[in-house]
């Protein structure tokens, strides 16, 4: 997905009712206890319409395509207690969607007659005992647990809901247990998709220790039709003056063991099978404080080739091209030096792979390794050289310039960030299958290629009736196939609250791709693409109702795809906008 801005990053059982337009957001479960099993706490009626247009070259009978649409739906929250749970639900009811051409959201399937138009939206509920707690949870944002001893990020976040309503998703959906007393560091989360895009599957994690310093974690699958298993024990030790030594140990990818590969050394292709070292990854992180300004780390992970880890979960800003594929030595070296206001975070990648993607030769002669029937691959984990550094001024360190929510609660006249990212793929990667619109099909892998990224979050208070954010981006773009070259863009997205109840938002991009995953993948960009829109907030401010315009446009060229040349048809569009107005009502 796009960049979506680092506030979204740990939504938390919070609503923010100043920027962020969420219809579905209830707070975290907790034991309110209503007078009646099931209590209506309010809900919001939205009411939009859209107006779509394109300027063609040959316009279609003399005319330029101009399309309007308008669609309808509320959302009803109830409180619940009943069974020893208390929680709350969201009741979803969709009349119509308006069709966006540049918007796809929550709903979007009603149109083409595929989903229901009345569905539970979210829920959550909450048990809590005296030797254990029970949460129940259904499209709820929910947090990983990068910061209680999941050192190798089994446990994915899912907060970010805008982009699951996007393909209409529910998760997370399932249930925790969280020991109490004798069970006391015990956690245990399972369901049908715990985080987007997992199977279903049940993960535990038991911390001891005087300061829960250490943990087992393991993960099994529950479907019949896959046999996943992985096992992590990690701990910190403290080592004296300031340093601290993480390390843990990971099995993962047992269920590969013994599948064939392929592989190519001096022009001759051998095979060879997945032996039990390829499923365990080892990682080292040794944190020491060099004075009370600097704080320098090092760290080394060894991934066997089907050793598939987490994402890394880390709350600062970064580009650096991490993977949670095996089949990697990686060593990292970084440090954050603060002087005042300033601090200045350097750090340097370097990634090897423990076998190589299939040469260019190996491939001409039918050797390739492709991610859907091989087990493993060497994609976005491949060889990589890289250095990155940012800096960040602060003159309030109170409202931490990191912390999620940092674009509501920082008070500082002027903050910011600036952040300089150096990659380098000295070797091809190995193809893989993508799937397009035609069906999925294979490319001949990524070639060696060098990128530089430019990026700045900012956030400003000139006033106290106004603040304003911002993120800005600039550099190179890489897609997914391997047909289509780097190329440069520059990007600015900016929201201004006025008086807190009025919200500007604007957006401006050059040659950038489109938000979602599939434009990255075929390098889909656009000339131009422009935004602006302005929301009042009418009410009371904890639930308030929400009157907005938004306009899009898009330039077009032949790297913008279906909308610039529909399939070879005799049109061409030179661009595209759309204005959508809107109306929520809380009540």
């Amino acid at each position: 997905m796009k960049h979506q801005g680092f506030w979204k990053k740990r939504v938390v059982g919070t609503c923010v009712a100043v920027i962020a337009v969420s219809v579905g957001c209830l707070p975290l479960a907790h034991a309110r206890g209503p007078d009646l099993p099931v209590e209506f706490l309010g809900g919001r009626l939205k009411v939009e319409g859209v107006l779509v247009g394109y300027d063609e070259q040959n316009p279609t009978a003399g005319e330029n395509k101009i399309e309007s649409d308008g669609g309808q739906q509320v959302f009803l929250d109830f409180g619940l207690n009943a069974g020893g749970f208390a929680g709350e639900f969201t009741i979803n009811a969709i009349h119509k969607m308006a069709d966006s051409a540049f918007k796809f959201r929550y709903g979007d399937k009603v149109n083409d007659g595929t989903r229901h138009k009345s569905e539970l939206y979210s829920f959550q509920a909450s048990r809590l005992g005296d030797k254990a707690d029970v949460h129940l949870f259904h499209h709820v944002p929910r947090y990983h647990w990068g910061y209680e001893g999941d050192f190798f990020g089994l446990l994915k976040e899912a907060t970010d809901m805008d982009d699951m309503d996007v393909f209409n998703g529910e998760a997370p959906s399932g249930v925790e247990v969280v020991g109490k007393g004798n069970l006391d560091g015990l956690k245990v989360v399972a369901g049908k998709e715990i985080y987007w895009g997992a199977d279903q599957m049940m993960i535990g994690k038991y911390q001891f220790g005087s300061r829960d310093q250490y943990a087992v974690l393991a993960e099994t699958d529950l479907s019949k039709d896959i046999s996943k298993k992985r096992l992590s024990v990690q701990g910190e030790f403290d080592l004296g003056t300031g340093s601290v030594l993480r390390a843990g140990v990971l099995s993962s990818g047992s269920e590969k063991i013994g599948d064939s590969f392929n592989f190519d050394k001096d022009g001759i292709v051998y095979e060879d099978a997945v032996k039990s070292k390829d499923a365990l990854a080892l990682r080292l992180r040794l944190e020491e404080e060099l004075g009370g300004s600097t704080d320098f780390y090092t760290e080394l992970n060894y991934a066997g080739l089907v050793a598939n880890g987490g994402e890394r979960q880390e709350i600062w800003d970064s580009n650096m091209p991490y993977s949670e594929l095996g089949n990697k030595k990686t060593f990292e070296v970084g440090a954050r030096i603060q002087n005042g206001s300033l601090m200045l975070s350097p750090r340097l990648f370097i990634r090897k792979n423990l076998i190589d993607p299939m040469s260019s030769d190996a491939q001409d002669a039918g050797f390739k390794r492709y991610e859907t029937n091989a087990p493993f691959s060497v994609v976005d984990n491949r060889e990589t050289n890289a250095a990155e550094i940012y800096l960040t001024y602060d003159p309030t360190p109170g409202t931490f310039f990191y912390e999620w929510d940092n674009y509501l609660k920082e008070d500082a006249p002027f903050a910011f960030n600036l952040g300089i990212t150096k990659i380098e793929y000295p070797h091809k990667a190995d193809a893989r299958t993508i799937v397009g619109a035609q069906g999925p099909f294979q490319d001949n892998g990524r070639p060696p290629e060098e990128l530089i990224r430019y990026s700045s979050r900012l956030v400003a208070n000139p006033t106290e009736s106004i603040k304003v954010t911002a993120d800005i981006e600039a550099g190179h773009q890489q897609p997914i196939e391997s047909n289509v070259g780097l190329s440069r863009f520059s990007s600015v997205e900016s929201t201004v609250v006025h008086n807190v109840r009025n919200v500007y938002t604007a957006t401006y991009a050059n040659d950038a791709y489109g938000e979602y995953d599939w434009y990255r993948n075929f390098g889909t960009s656009y000339p131009r693409q422009v935004s602006l829109g302005y929301e009042r907030l009418i009410g009371d401010l904890g639930a308030p109702s929400r009157l907005g315009i938004k306009g899009y446009k898009r330039n077009l060229n032949a790297e913008s795809g279906d909308e610039y040349d529909d399939a070879g048809q005799t049109f061409r569009n030179r661009h595209m906008y759309e204005v959508q107005v809107y109306y929520v009502y809380a009540f």
